[in-house]
């Protein structure tokens, strides 16, 4: 069967074949078809099949590509945001001041412990560290420790003394120690004194004193003038403190005097009878107390706890004693 486009025409047969591959309507290309547009990667290679390979990159041979290629990637890293902000500022600041040391070695995930950096600083660090290194003085001595702030007295004082024997047998007592403690069982005054007289007996045992301690001792004058510079104006505390009282040749006002030994309460708990300050300790503070050689100061220590468990009742019966006495109403 012969096509249409085949037949000739009497207007001749250049006018059929024009028509003949003149393209219709329908197969027109549109402008705007995306069948039009050519397909672009983004890049200025050619297309290439699909089952076609990429030429693999040149290896660099010479050294003027091995250069090259190195400048390139000088730049790729210069231009990069590899490096924190804060090292690339520290860096400036350091060129602007004068510091030529190279930067610093630094690796992101690394542990800055395992880098040893051994390059030697420059003249200005060298400058710089030698300013905010602290001024040596070849005659310079190192400063004192600070002393410790003195305990201060308080209105209430506890002191205990320790004695050792003199005389035939060492039957008579000399002053040995004197400690003072304050009303928070502190110590304010703690020395050993000089005998005036040979020793006879140390009383070691009991006194806890050896012959080295009063060795260095002070003497008996100025021990006493400070005593009673500490008596003067305040409440004395102690236990069988007129012993003590006159060991050192002093006297104290009966009513600044607490002692524990001679206060009704205490005697009650012993049947009437006179307490040792280690009986007393042991029931009323639930302590023990001179197992073996005496502390002075523990003693000291040991009678104004006793007496603040029942300063205010001792307090309040001596101000109604008082009170009794001066004929003043209740």
């Amino acid at each position: 069967m012969a096509k249409p486009n085949d037949k000739k025409r009497p207007g001749g047969s250049s006018e059929g074949i024009s028509k003949a591959i003149t393209p219709t309507k329908k197969n027109k290309p549109i402008a705007n078809s995306p069948k039009s547009k050519p397909k672009h990667n983004g890049s200025a290679r050619k297309h290439l099949p699909a089952n076609a390979q990429e030429p693999p990159v040149p290896k660099p041979v010479s050294n003027e590509d091995i250069s090259s290629n190195w400048k390139s990637f000088l730049q790729v890293a210069a231009a990069s945001p590899a490096e924190p902000e804060r090292r690339r500022a520290r860096a400036r600041g350091l060129a602007r001041r004068g510091c030529s040391c190279p930067p610093p070695v630094w690796f992101d995930g690394v542990d800055p412990a395992l880098l040893h950096d051994d390059r030697p600083p420059c003249s200005f660090c060298l400058k710089q560290r030698e300013r905010e290194r602290p001024a040596e003085r070849p005659n310079e001595q190192e400063a004192p420790p600070a002393k410790p702030k003195a305990r201060l007295p308080s209105h209430y004082i506890a002191m205990d003394c320790e004695m050792v024997g003199v005389g035939h047998s060492g039957q008579e007592n000399m002053l040995a120690r004197v400690s003072i403690v304050n009303s928070l069982c502190q110590p304010i005054y703690d020395k050993f004194v000089k005998p005036m007289e040979r020793v006879t007996d140390y009383r070691t045992s009991v006194s806890g004193v050896r012959p080295k301690d009063l060795v260095n001792g002070e003497s008996f004058e100025v021990v006493q003038k400070e005593v009673a510079a500490l008596l003067k104006g305040r409440v004395l505390v102690g236990h069988a403190v007129y012993n003590d009282l006159r060991v050192l040749l002093l006297s104290h006002p009966k009513r600044h005097t607490r002692d524990t030994s001679s206060y009704k309460p205490f005697r009650r708990m012993f049947n009437g009878s006179i307490p040792s300050l280690k009986n007393l300790a042991h029931k009323i503070l639930a302590v023990d107390i001179q197992k073996g050689e005496h502390d002075s100061v523990q003693d000291a220590r040991a009678t104004m706890q006793v007496y603040q468990t029942h300063r205010r009742e001792w307090e309040a019966a001596l101000a109604e004693r008082h009170r009794q006495r001066s004929g003043r109403p209740a």
